[in-house]
């Protein structure tokens, strides 16, 4: 399933802390993201650009997030309701 999340990433100057990594994980729920999210420190996830020329989101890699920088989870419904 594809993710957004909303990740507070402290930096030197405090000024822009808060970002948005869009996300695909083989979770079967938000749920069960969450879940696992919770159960380790660090999770690796396919991290999401979006190609303005396609309309599409393409993999751009892979990331390392740490659970306890994420503020906000919630499904990435593109305009054709795929998750």
């Amino acid at each position: 399933m594809r993710f957004i999340l909303t990740v507070i990433i402290p930096n030197g100057r405090m000024d822009k802390p808060i970002h948005q990594v869009f996300c695909e994980y083989p979770a079967q729920s938000l749920q069960e993201f969450v879940k696992i999210l919770n159960s380790s420190d660090f999770i690796i996830v396919d991290e999401l650009y979006w190609d303005a020329n396609s309309k599409m989101y393409y993999v751009a890699g892979q990331t390392a997030l740490n659970y306890r920088f994420v503020g906000k989870v919630k499904l990435l419904i593109d305009e054709y309701g795929k998750t």
